[in-house]
């Protein structure tokens, strides 16, 4: 189906009296069928090339141990040093001639062997692994209010291929700085891909279907996230691994053609026509007969929907808010689980496919939870759960051969990653349901964006084991709790029809969710 394009010669019968919603419509022509599954599908290989560059930090900017160089006359230990020991630092008080990287089951070379950056150079290290994050921060509301305002399509693809191309080129940077802003600019517009696809992905099929869609696209960051680390094991070297992450996958590019525009998107931006067009679209490739009711035209709102709106009253400020710090710790202690596998003992390969892998099951559970328990009790419950997970970690001992502890460690980061899995890809499609459609993709560029603060502290957090061990994994731990005791305050979206507008008595805290009944929808003509 091309971009914008309404193939259907019939005249739009929209309406603003009478009249089904696009829920409601959906129910009939398919809420999961053929042009659902095929766009779904698209969506998991547009997943590859953000989702590479999301992680692939973990073993591009790796850290390998030292050791004093051969035939040292002022370095004398022996054996090879990592972060953490006690004479990780001795190489810092002797000429760099007198200490080597050690070989090791990682990575052959990184950033940081090629830069060198350790010792009071190491703090630049950090600042790579966040300088993704760091750029999703930056630029991700004005992403989210350009996609509002001119459609989901205008930054997804065009996303994609400034990912792939920058990224391609960060492969051949031959001085640290280049490497880092490029780093910087392909971070700026990761959420450019993720958010419209993301909202995409829940807005072309009916409610029954909205959690499993979007849990389908962490299945396929999952997948992407096991990929890359059987690329990192069979490739050592952080060029070509940089190169594999991107120049393969120019390709999805193709799908743009493809792609629909988003059907509330049009609604709300009085594109009735189109919209129509897309629906009637739809229940063609379902081979479905497209009713006879006019199409609902949701009310419109008086009130200046821009992303300020969303601090407009107290209590709307207070529920953006609470779901902001709710992300900030989804955000920290996600990849600060990620990043911190590697700590956990044992092989780094291992360590990271196994926390890795244990997302393919708490997607099950995010499917499974959020239909069952709803949305709030699955993003609270296991947020505790992974809090909880994280603290254990912190009290078991790190840095031995002890295989107990190395069990006990690499079981309770799997288990605090799988429960933080659940609760941020519940979390996602909670609130994408709490923002309405006005003001959805700056609603959630506001969340994403203070989630990706977290997600930069992450690889500082994680470097707080040089104070003291227990501090990374227990600080994670504690904060998670917090934010989930919190979340109890925010509504339950369960059942509820999709939000399209504010309404001017609306509650965000108490009743954020418009029309709940079906029966609240002020008609076009009243307004």
């Amino acid at each position: 189906m091309a971009n914008n394009k309404v193939r259907s010669t019939q005249q739009p019968r929209a309406s603003t009296a009478m009249g089904k919603t696009v829920d409601e419509i959906l129910a009939q022509i398919g809420q999961m069928g053929r042009f659902q599954i095929s766009r779904l599908a698209m969506f998991c290989f547009l997943m590859f090339p953000p989702t590479f560059h999301l992680l692939n930090m973990f073993f591009i900017g790796a850290e390998a141990p030292w050791q004093c160089a051969k035939n040292s006359t002022v370095c004398k230990l022996n054996g090879t040093f990592a972060a953490g020991d006690d004479d990780y630092n001795f190489r810092c008080n002797i000429s760099r001639s007198e200490w080597e990287f050690a070989d090791y089951e990682g990575p052959k070379d990184s950033i940081i062997s090629e830069f060198d950056l350790v010792c009071d150079d190491a703090v630049y290290g950090w600042l790579a692994k966040s300088m993704v994050y760091i750029g999703k921060a930056i630029v991700t509301i004005p992403l989210g209010m350009i996609s509002d305002r001119y459609g989901r399509l205008i930054t997804l693809y065009p996303s994609i291929l400034i990912i792939i191309v920058v990224g391609f080129a960060s492969a051949f940077a031959t001085k640290y700085w280049q490497f880092l802003v490029s780093r910087f600019f392909v971070g700026a517009v990761i959420y450019g891909v993720y958010l419209p696809m993301f909202i995409l992905s829940g807005e072309f099929v009916g409610p029954q279907y909205r959690p499993l869609s979007q849990t389908v696209m962490w299945f396929a960051f999952t997948t992407v996230l096991l990929i890359l680390a059987l690329m990192a094991y069979l490739v050592r070297t952080w060029r070509t691994l940089m190169i594999l992450c991107t120049a393969p996958w120019i390709f999805v590019l193709v799908f743009w053609k493809f792609t629909p525009e988003s059907i509330r998107w049009y609604m709300t931006h009085d594109k009735i026509e189109k919209a129509e067009g897309e629906l009637r679209d739809i229940a063609r490739m379902n081979k479905k007969e497209y009713p006879e009711e006019t199409l609902k035209i949701p009310a419109t709102s008086t009130k200046n929907l821009s992303f300020l709106s969303l601090f407009s009253t107290s209590t709307l400020a207070i529920g953006a808010l609470i779901q902001a710090f709710a992300w900030f710790i989804n955000g920290m202690v996600y990849y600060g689980a990620s990043y911190g596998a590697s700590d956990l003992g044992g092989s780094m390969y291992l360590n990271y496919m196994l926390t890795s892998l244990i997302e393919i099951p708490a997607n099950v559970l995010v499917v499974d939870n959020c239909e069952r328990f709803g949305r709030k009790k699955t993003v609270i419950v296991h947020m505790i759960l992974g809090g909880i997970a994280c603290f254990v970690v912190s009290l078991i001992p790190g840095g031995t051969d002890r295989t107990d502890y190395i069990v006990g460690r690499v079981i309770g980061g799997m288990l605090g990653k799988g429960f933080i899995t659940v609760s941020f890809n519940s979390i996602y499609v909670w609130s994408c349901e709490i923002f309405p459609t006005v003001v959805r993709n700056s609603g959630m560029a506001f969340v994403g964006v203070v989630s990706r603060i977290g997600a930069v502290s992450a690889p500082f957090v994680v470097e707080l084991k040089r104070i003291h061990p227990t501090l990374a994994f227990g600080l994670m731990g504690g904060l998670s709790v917090i934010a989930a005791l919190l979340c109890l305050v925010l509504p339950e979206t369960r059942g509820m029809p999709t939000a399209e507008v504010y309404d001017n008595h609306n509650d965000p805290v108490d009743e954020i969710i418009l029309n709940k009944t079906g029966e609240d929808e002020v008609e076009a003509s009243t307004v």
